[in-house]
């Protein structure tokens, strides 16, 4: 936003302090004025906001990163923040081929007795619905002699699992995805003010795997004695440069009579038939949005306030996305310069390249390196002072203290100008005060914000 003067009571303190100062050149300090201006700052943030969570660090301790266990629940992950920047795919048939699950259906419906020759290798992933099989089976022959004809296999499929410790792909069930309205998959937009009614949803019959494993597939059958998991029925194929995985029902049973050359085995016995059809997934690898190559180690949006004034907060003086990867380098995009003092990102001088109050710009920086965290990229205000000296100061993100800059997630949509951010983030305040609402920032309010 504008950033000119100082106004109000904190600019006449700031003036007679300086004063003060300025009358003994002997005690004169050259960032007193700076010292003043980020005390008044942080007054004036405490005395609209309210008290400051003493666990706040401001979402810098909640980017995405590659190190997490499983996490295997859609109601947890969707619109998480630290999930921030994986490109969701498009539902089924909805991805640039409208035939894609009749064409895969197609293919699993062919007899396969070799091994599969594609192996996966990720740790994360989605994994996507694309068909619950309709084939029926019959039993052997139980010891009275009679079979069981009409088991249809997908309806003894009661858990999809991956990787050699069983992660169990909640909500794939019985062949399908069991998921509810409450499942779904949260796009970060609002159709409207309110989190709790506005969501748009994506219609996703999907979940995310975080470090888990595609070494192998499974599926539970409990209707099988013993039950267990079957870890060898199925098979991947790579279709127009997707992947997926079919399985092949089978069941066992315990229960076995030697009769001549044969057995009669028991009612539970479903012999396999190698057409892997009887449930069909697609897999999917989570990789950052244009980034498919380079893994990464910290990825978000970091919005700033250049303490220019102390009466408004909008935050949209600095906005930049920037991504750590664990090769040690890192991307940076200026999206916002409103502010109008001299400003420098990781060293590059920002204003040159998009003038000032310009809120709405697409900048790219060279690629840096020397950067561990996102909160180590220096965001480094200059000014000159009333002696006309020019002074500078980083940008800070301390914890329990007011924040001078903000890490959110890269779907976060920033202020229009002369708009406070409380004004287009409704729970920003609730934030700073119990730092318990993950979604705050990804809850906005039409026309209050740069779409």
């Amino acid at each position: 936003m504008k950033k000119y003067l100082m106004t109000g009571l904190a600019a006449i303190a700031l003036a007679a302090t300086t004063a003060s100062c300025s009358k003994n050149e002997d005690l004169y300090n050259s960032n007193a004025e700076i010292d003043q201006q980020k005390q008044a700052y942080s007054d004036a943030f405490k005395a609209k906001y309210g008290t400051i969570a003493s666990n706040h660090t401001w979402g810098f301790d909640k980017v995405r990163t590659r190190t997490r266990a499983a996490d295997t629940d859609a109601k947890l992950w969707a619109g998480k923040s630290e999930y921030e920047g994986i490109v969701i795919p498009k539902p089924i048939n909805q991805g640039g081929n409208p035939n894609e699950a009749a064409e895969v259906i197609a293919e699993f419906s062919k007899v396969r007795r070799e091994p599969s020759p594609i192996n996966l290798n990720f740790t994360d992933f989605f994994v996507q619905q694309v068909y619950k099989g309709v084939a029926s089976y019959s039993s052997w022959k139980k010891q009275d002699g009679t079979v069981q004809t009409g088991i249809v296999g997908s309806n003894q499929m009661d858990q999809l699992a991956c990787g050699p410790n069983h992660d169990h792909i909640r909500n794939f069930n019985y062949g399908d995805y069991s998921g509810g309205k409450y499942d779904q998959v949260w796009t970060g937009a609002l159709s409207g003010p309110n989190l709790n009614t506005d969501k748009v949803y994506q219609d996703d019959q999907m979940m995310l795997m975080v470090g888990s494993s595609t070494s192998q597939f499974s599926f539970h059958n409990s209707w099988s004695e013993p039950q267990h998991w079957y870890d060898h029925n199925y098979y991947i194929l790579e279709w127009k440069g997707s992947y997926y995985v079919g399985f092949d029902f089978e069941s066992e049973s315990n229960e076995t009579q030697q009769v001549g050359k044969g057995y009669l085995k028991g009612d539970k016995f479903v012999d396999r038939d190698y057409i892997f059809n009887d449930w069909i997934v697609k897999i999917t690898p989570a990789y950052p949005v244009n980034e498919p190559d380079k893994v990464v180690k910290e990825t978000g949006r970091i919005i700033c306030e250049d303490l220019g004034t102390v009466d408004d907060f909008d935050f949209n003086d600095i906005v930049f996305d920037a991504t750590i990867y664990t090769d040690g380098t890192c991307d940076i995009t200026i999206l916002s310069a409103g502010g109008t003092l001299d400003v420098t990102v990781a060293g590059e001088d920002i204003h040159s390249h998009t003038g000032t109050m310009n809120t709405n710009c697409n900048y790219v920086l060279p690629t840096k390196t020397g950067y561990a965290r996102l909160i180590d990229i220096p965001i480094v205000v200059s000014k000159k002072n009333n002696a006309g000296e020019v002074v500078s100061y980083e940008l800070a993100a301390t914890a329990g203290a007011a924040p001078q800059k903000i890490c959110v997630p890269k779907s976060y949509k920033w202020c229009v100008e002369r708009t406070n951010i409380e004004e287009a983030h409704p729970q920003f305040t609730n934030w700073v005060n119990k730092n318990d609402i993950d979604t705050w920032a990804t809850n906005y309010v039409v026309g209050k914000v740069i779409e």
